[in-house]
């Protein structure tokens, strides 16, 4: 989040109100008056690359950048800016927590050719402050007399580590165990408790019991390691890969896991701030995998328009949907297509377990008589002995495939 305010100080005491609006907000209906001042055509613009930062055993940075332009977007080059940590109002703070490059409290760059600039802020120790504090970098740039023109940017240090929060979820939460790795994507966003999102936090993944008591040797993160380590971007968000069992490891039998991240504010493992876990069920027998599939009209007429069916299939797994699974549709017999004039086709099942897919069935002038399409679903999975031909006739059967037939009646 951001703040930019282009404020102008004369005799007149003439202040610009609408340089006082967010930029995300701000709206400029017309060009600046030519008889007003001069710097009511110009707009400085700050952000920090991190809007939340931590005071730990160790010092944490943000980037703050700045970019001064005309109101006509042209860049301002070789302009002095002025950096300096205050409150929301614009007061300096006598003792500000944290200082900029060279351990001062004041800092001054110089515009590029492209009216860029940057200085380096480095927050508080944990011991240096005793609770959480919203600050404020200023940035000012002296203008024509004594007019100035000033923007700033929020940072928000966290002093306490419970108001920490992390959620994570694994995608897709259920993988198949056979002669090759299933893998998920495990993805986690570190927050404050007001939401605003923590960039630059260590994060720790392990792969535990479905109560989070105890690792388990099932499937590994990249580079066959047991834990993984990764760091929060700007966004708060950071993601690894996991890498299911293979069907012997687990022996045939179905496992339920959880993926563990741990946030910590030190980026220390034995020092963790705080924990969250995504479930992730492990499928060795296939006995209750349930995959149905059929069409939505199952009869069409030729005609013109081209017909239509909407192909459906339904994943579950002991009732409960498979989401995120590729379903793979093919034409194995007679005419038709689906969109892009295609015979093969993927679909990802949705969040209640469904694919669905639009068969477009030929016209009156395209078939000669009452024609039989036959087309087959398949859901992925790891199980090779469901994977190859000759798929079974029988539709009560747990495999992963499925045959969808069509009559396509010439009238």
């Amino acid at each position: 989040m951001k703040t930019i305010k282009s404020l102008v100080i004369s005799g007149l005491v003439l202040a610009l109100v609408l340089g006082t609006l967010p930029a995300c907000k701000r709206k400029i209906t017309g060009q600046p008056d030519p008889l007003g001042p001069s710097s009511v055509g110009v707009v400085l613009n700050i952000t920090s690359t991190l809007n939340a930062i931590f005071a730990g055993t160790q010092r944490q940075s943000t980037t703050i950048s700045a970019v001064l332009k005309k109101f006509d977007g042209t860049p301002i080059g070789g302009k002095t800016v002025y950096f300096q940590i205050g409150d929301e109002a614009g007061n300096k703070l006598m003792s500000p927590p944290g200082f900029f490059d060279g351990n001062q409290t004041v800092s001054s760059r110089v515009t590029d050719s492209a009216g860029n600039v940057s200085v380096n802020y480095h927050g508080p120790l944990s011991y240096e402050i005793a609770n959480n504090l919203d600050i404020y970098i200023w940035a000012t740039v002296a203008w024509e007399g004594a007019q100035s023109i000033i923007a700033s940017t929020p940072v928000q240090i966290i002093s306490d580590p419970l108001t920490l929060r992390v959620n994570t979820i694994a995608v897709p939460n259920v993988l198949f165990a056979g002669k090759s790795r299933d893998i998920s994507t495990i993805s986690v966003r570190v927050l404050t408790s007001s939401s605003v999102p923590l960039g630059g936090i260590s994060v720790f993944f392990e792969i535990m019991d479905k109560d989070g008591e105890q690792r388990l040797p099932f499937g590994f993160f990249e580079n066959n390691n047991a834990v993984a380590e990764k760091v929060t971007d700007a966004n708060g968000s950071v993601s690894v890969v996991y890498y299911g069992p293979l069907a012997k490891e687990l022996q045939a039998y179905n496992q339920e896991i959880q993926i563990r991240a741990t946030a910590s504010i030190s980026g220390s493992f034995d020092q963790p701030s705080q924990s969250d876990g995504a479930h992730i069920l492990l499928i060795a027998d296939a006995t209750a995998l349930n995959f149905k599939a059929d069409a939505y009209p199952s009869t069409l007429y030729a005609g013109t328009p081209r017909p239509e069916s909407q192909i459906k299939t339904l994943a579950t797994y002991e009732g409960a949907p498979i989401s995120n699974r590729k379903v793979f549709f093919t034409i194995v017999q007679g005419p038709g297509f689906f969109s892009g004039n295609r015979t093969m086709a993927v679909v990802l099942t949705d969040a209640e377990g469904v694919a669905t897919i639009t068969y477009f069935g030929p016209t009156l002038d395209e078939i000669a008589y009452t024609q039989d399409v036959r087309i087959l679903a398949q859901l992925e999975t790891s199980f090779s002995d469901h994977k190859s031909p000759p798929f079974p006739e029988d539709q009560d059967s747990p495999a992963s495939y499925r045959y969808i037939d069509i009559r396509i009646v010439r009238q």
